[in-house]
Order: structure tokens, then sequence, then C-alpha cells
């Protein structure tokens, strides 16, 4: 398998940090929540380190479970970092 450059790791994790900017608008526009703890989380470290974050919680976000009652799990941070690139 071929190591990712610098560069190319610069790139997927500002389409990352994009495509979870992307997602916090869709999300808010089509239900109301707006999940402010996680857009300032995304402005201040970036999507790669929210991914982090999330995925090594102890506990599941209250976003995953506004997501989950919304049947829009297809949405989450943790569907995101499972799309291939």
């Amino acid at each position: 398998m071929k190591q990712m450059d610098e560069s190319e790791s610069r790139l997927l994790e500002q389409r990352l940090t994009e495509r979870l900017f992307d997602l916090y608008d869709r999300i808010g526009q089509g239900t109301g929540y707006w999940a402010n703890y996680f857009l300032r989380d995304l402005k201040r470290l970036g999507g790669l380190e929210v991914a982090r974050k999330l995925l090594n919680a102890r506990a599941v976000s209250e976003g995953f479970e506004r997501l989950k009652k919304e049947h829009l799990l297809r949405e989450s941070v943790e569907a995101v970092v499972l799309e291939p690139q």
C-alpha cells in the first residue's frame, strides 16, 4: 500500500473538515438542531481532531443521539469517516 505524503494528508484533512461543515449546515437546516459545541470544535480543531474526539469518547454524543432520533445516522461523523476516499 502506498504511503501518503504530507500534502496528500493535509488535503484529506481539509476535505474532511469541509464535509463536516457541510454536514453541520444540512443537519441544522433540515432538523433545526444546531450542534453548537460541534461547530465550535470544528472551527477550533478541524475535522480530523473532531472525528478523533468523537470516536474516542466514552459516551455517545448528544448529536449522535439526535441523528439517531431523526433517522439520520448516515449523516453522522462516524458514517463520514467510513466513506471511501
